[in-house]
């Protein structure tokens, strides 16, 4: 399959270049233009859209310029413009279909020859035929050309046996066919309507897929009745049948869709919700009609009288002031920034921020000040106040707006209450680490008069004094440039407060950023008329300038242009020489004790920089680190002979050549791996030795073929002494390596099943154990009666170990039933954090479902265990167990979830049968199985297409 790599960076790429290119009346786009240009190609693909990716960038970029109207272009417009010139496209149509009947981006190139095209004049198009593969270079051009050839050969009946997918249990669109349906649809919109006929069928699937299939296309091409009932269908489908609320896309594209009529009804929806106080039904009108505004501003104008009215009324409502209408605030507060109305946002007073309880709604809040009064000290003064928030959705919203500050009132206020604010801790990360929009300095330097100079010089001075290093922070930086541009006399201020060595160097980044031809000699007289400045000073502050490229060569003044050559810097090629260089001398010193003397650091040292080492390693070097590592350490060394002294609790004293034995194998193993490897019978005698990071070392030296020796380690863990608790799971660790199921000894099995149950070995190395012990036991039998003693046990820990492996080697009825039972008997309430924050294990479980993974893929004999799983979930009423309900509900929707990978619908069947439709808490599992069910459709299609494949062979 032909992918083409993703850029991240690309959508800011193409963003600026829109805004760079000048359309055919002359004029380049605006913002708003650019938005709407830059939504049409991301809603689909995202990051990798066509219109991201070379070649086709530049190719976007031309079609861009040639549109007469380019703020009502959409997607399908480029992907004709394609094809404008282009021949033979029937041949690449055919192609295209075969491929999308196949559901593959890629073909056999011996598959293609019988298309008749010539590659050389689609090389835009087609990717390399590379190992006999043929691929479009862009999915989307492969589902435009299909799309193209159905609508021009197939009937409506056909197109729906193409797309569609149908069993005796569902039907739906297939789901490899999204995008080309999307395609269809824009091509020929009425097939929206043939679509929703057939979607009414009690057994299709009208998932949110499914909507946002038919609801992407452009609005432009529809006629009004159809628009109308497009919007009741959406309207009605996520309001009143699914009862949810609208997803993000329906939020975005649902105004599309509004007109005068559809406006009146909400206008009777919202009056309906309010008196309900129906927090889901009131936040999704408030989202519809934010929709409008960004869509048709005009219209909402028509009906402000009602609108404006309500969502005052509805913000300052105090019986609204609520979390669960959340949603509806924070969309009415967007829908004020939108329309930019400043005397309505005023009627919104100061309390209005200091007595919301939501975050959210505060930061909506924040932006809608910024929006509408960028220039108020009001504004400035907000901002800067919740920079110090504890909330760091809030912190982050004040930083961001501080970019949209205007005017000098505002600016005034802002250094002002900076200032004051300094000690604060946020504060003075925001000043180290935030990296301001341009926009800000661009504003600011429009905004500068005598007054605001002064205060923003009187602000510099004042954090050069302040804080340490913010000097090299970029906000002080570009600043002081901006306040030099104001006023070339700032830099005299700033060279009269330089009274020290320590003052300079704390100026030096600013200096280092002013300086240009004109200032140069005015800069460099510091170092003829201080005496507390010197040649060294001089020749560091010119390096600094060199590395920071804060000068051209060509501008420095003839007398100081030896000064510039003495100056050097390093390459970074000749940084990292130097570093090599400095790493090997540090390696001969250690190397430089006369044999059999030698320090222990040069083995860590070596197997760290080894890379570095081995590039200028001499022979003479090599051999005599050899002759130590080989000769003089390990054919002398014999770990058996090692000795150890048990300390307190878990601690241990071990010989001195034990702490470093696994580095010395490490550094064998790099010098000469085979000859390494002679050593396997030591360093299978250090194993019971070894710390964690060193028994790897270990084993990477012990050929699979030679790991028969293993009495001595055998004995260390087998009789009693002290040895076998240092390090216990080293020995499980050893046998997983080397051994199978099939041949571990029996006596290595009896070591593991008494560490197992030695309760002097950590509790989470017993379980590590076990867990080993599971996949190398050949007697079933022994094993399970193992894990049946170690069930009976009151360690949870162990108990819910043993019951897994029961369930997973065994399928143990009764260990199955107990993990349902355990899962029901686990309810607690749990509330979800959010933020930083420990997290907790039952959180963790949550998020893991380890212990509930053991069920996901039980046979459909156990359906029942998961119906009644599923009601105790909806049934339950204890106060704050809403979360536990929803992991219950998500281990039943795994379980659904493996059945229906596996092109099974029981599992979903099952689940839906326990659903109790009058239950408001079934709205989510509802909506979850919409997904379930579309993986369903994916696998049943799959395995029709393998048949198919199979017949025809």
């Amino acid at each position: 399959m032909h992918y083409m790599k993703t850029n991240y960076k690309a959508p800011d790429k193409v963003r600026k270049k829109l805004g760079l290119i000048k359309t055919l009346n002359g004029r380049t786009l605006s913002e708003s233009t650019i938005n709407h240009i830059m939504s049409e190609f991301w809603i689909i693909d995202m990051y990798d859209s066509i219109v991201f990716q070379e070649p086709f960038q530049e190719i976007f970029l031309n079609f861009v310029k040639e549109q007469p109207k380019p703020e009502s272009i959409h997607r399908l417009d480029f992907y004709q413009y394609l094809f404008t010139n282009e021949h033979n496209k029937e041949s690449l149509e055919r192609l295209a279909l075969l491929m999308e009947e196949r559901e593959t981006n890629q073909l056999n190139t011996k598959t293609v020859e019988k298309f008749v095209f010539q590659k050389q004049s689609h090389s835009n198009l087609i990717g390399d035929s590379e190992k006999g593969i043929f691929t479009f270079t862009h999915h989307s051009i492969q589902e435009f050309l299909a799309a193209t050839y159905i609508l021009k050969h197939y009937n409506k009946k056909e197109i729906h046996d193409l797309i569609l997918f149908s069993d005796d249990y569902i039907s739906g669109i297939k789901p490899s066919w999204t995008n080309t349906v999307r395609f269809l649809i824009e091509l020929n919109p009425s097939l929206i309507t043939d679509i929703l006929k057939y979607s009414k069928s009690s057994k299709f699937l009208t998932d949110d897929t499914f909507y946002n299939i038919l609801f992407s296309t452009s609005t432009d091409s529809l006629n009004t009745e159809l628009r109308t009932e497009m919007f009741y269908e959406l309207y009605n489908k996520y309001q009143y049948e699914k009862k949810v609320w609208f997803p993000d896309w329906v939020s975005l594209t649902i105004g599309n869709f509004i007109s005068e009529n559809e406006l009146l009804f909400l206008e009777e929806e919202f009056t309906k919700s309010l008196g309900l106080k129906d927090f889901l039904m009131l936040g999704n009108i408030v989202r519809s009609i934010r929709s409008l505004v960004k869509n048709d501003i005009n219209l909402y104008q028509n009906h402000k009288d009602f609108w404006n009215r309500e969502i005052i009324n509805l913000l300052q409502n105090k019986d609204l002031n609520r979390n669960e209408f959340s949603v509806a605030r924070r969309n009415a507060l967007d829908i004020i920034t939108e329309i930019k109305d400043e005397k309505l946002f005023a009627q919104l007073t100061e309390d209005f921020i200091t007595h919301e309880g939501d975050f959210l709604v505060k930061e909506n809040y924040l932006e809608a000040a910024y929006t509408i009064n960028p220039d108020a000290q009001a504004t400035a003064e907000l901002l800067v106040k919740y920079i110090n928030s504890e909330n760091i959705g809030l912190s982050v919203r004040a930083r961001y707006g501080i970019a949209h500050l205007q005017g000098g009132a505002s600016f005034m206020k802002f250094f002002d209450s900076l200032e004051g604010s300094v000690d604060n801790m946020k504060i003075y990360r925001f000043l180290e680490h935030d990296r301001l929009e341009d926009e800000f300095f661009k504003n600011l330097e429009q905004a500068l008069d005598e007054t605001l100079y002064g205060k923003v010089k009187e602000f510099i001075f004042f954090l050069l004094e302040k804080i340490y290093t913010s000097n090299k922070y970029e906000f002080t930086k570009k600043i002081s440039r901006i306040l030099y541009k104001y006023d070339k006399k700032f830099l005299n201020e700033l060279l009269d407060h330089v009274d020290s060595q320590f003052t300079f160097w704390e100026y030096s980044n600013i200096f280092s950023y002013l300086i240009n031809k004109s200032n140069f000699k005015t800069i460099f007289h510091l170092f003829d008329n201080q005496e507390f400045l010197d040649s060294k000073d001089k020749i560091s502050f010119i390096q600094l300038l060199k590395s920071q490229k804060s000068i051209k060569t060509n501008d420095i003044p003839e007398e100081y242009k030896d000064d510039w050559r003495q100056a050097m810097i390093l390459s970074p090629k000749e940084k990292k020489l130097e570093q090599d260089k400095r790493i090997y001398e540090e390696f001969q010193k250690l190397l430089s004790y006369k044999l059999p003397k030698y320090s222990t650091r040069i083995f860590d040292f070596y197997n760290k920089s080894h890379v570095q080492i081995n590039r200028q390693l001499n022979e003479k070097d090599k051999t005599k680190f050899k002759k130590l590592v080989f000769e003089l350490i390990l054919d002398k060394i014999q770990p058996r002979k090692f000795q150890y002294k048990k300390g307190e609790g878990s601690s241990y004293t071990l010989t001195q050549e034990a702490m470093y034995l696994g580095e010395i194998f490490k550094t064998a193993s790099i010098l000469d791996k085979t000859k390494a490897k002679k050593y396997y019978q030591k360093a299978i005698d250090f194993i019971p030795f070894a710390y964690y990071e060193d028994l790897d070392s270990a084993v990477k030296i012990i050929p699979k073929k030679s790991i028969k020796n293993l009495d001595f380690i055998i004995e260390v863990y087998s009789s009693e002494n002290d040895l076998r608790y240092f390090q216990p799971t080293n020995f499980s660790r050893l046998i997983t390596h080397f051994f199978t199921q099939q041949n571990t000894p029996p006596e290595i099995l009896t070591i593991l099943e008494a560490q197992v149950e030695d309760k002097k070995i950590p509790i989470y190395e017993r379980l590590n154990i076990l867990e080993s012990l599971s996949k190398q036991s050949q007697s079933s039998e022994r094993l399970e009666q193992l894990l049946l003693r170690l069930f009976a046990l009151p360690n949870r820990e162990l108990k819910d170990k043993a019951n897994e492996i029961l369930i997973r080697k065994y399928k143990q009825e009764e260990a199955i039933l107990w993990r349902f039972q355990q899962i029901i008997t686990r309810a607690t309430k749990v509330e979800i954090k959010w933020g930083i924050h420990e997290v907790l294990p039952i959180e963790e479980e949550f998020h893991s479902k380890t212990f509930a993974n053991p069920l996901f893929s039980l046979s459909l004999k156990y359906k029942k265990e998961f119906s009644d799983l599923l009601k105790f979930s909806l049934e339950y009423e204890e106060p704050g167990i809403r979360n536990y309900s929803i992991y219950i509900q998500n281990i039943c929707l795994e379980y659904a979830t493996f059945h229906a990978r596996k092109g099974c619908y029981e599992g979903i069947e099952v689940l839906e049968n326990a659903l109790d439709q009058n239950n408001p808490h079934t709205r989510w599992i509802q909506n979850r199985l919409d997904e379930v069910k579309r993986e369903y459709i994916f696998a049943k299609n799959q395995q029709r297409l393998k048949e198919e494949v199979q017949d025809a062979r």
